[in-house]
């Protein structure tokens, strides 16, 4: 009986979580409407600021997780020698 409540509430947990989450970002996006320009090299892009601070997100993530697999496949090979 215990078992089946812990994973309730677990799910409840997440569910509250995701929720709060998409309420931060629906608030984000909702101020941050306006175009911006961003220079890029030599072009110029207008955007929306949160298109922009996704996008820049987005490569942070995108960077932080590639630098992360090649360090752990780095590993694996020395500790396969």
């Amino acid at each position: 009986m215990s078992e089946s409540v812990n994973v309730q509430y677990g799910q409840l947990v997440r569910i509250a979580i995701v929720l709060g989450l998409i309420v931060l970002v629906g608030i984000l996006v909702f101020q941050n409407r306006e175009p911006v320009e961003t220079n890029i090299l030599l072009t110029t892009i207008l955007m929306p600021r949160a298109a922009l601070i996704f996008t820049t997100f987005s490569i942070g993530l995108l960077t932080g997780m590639l630098s992360t697999w090649a360090m752990f496949s780095r590993r694996k090979r020395n500790q396969a020698k």
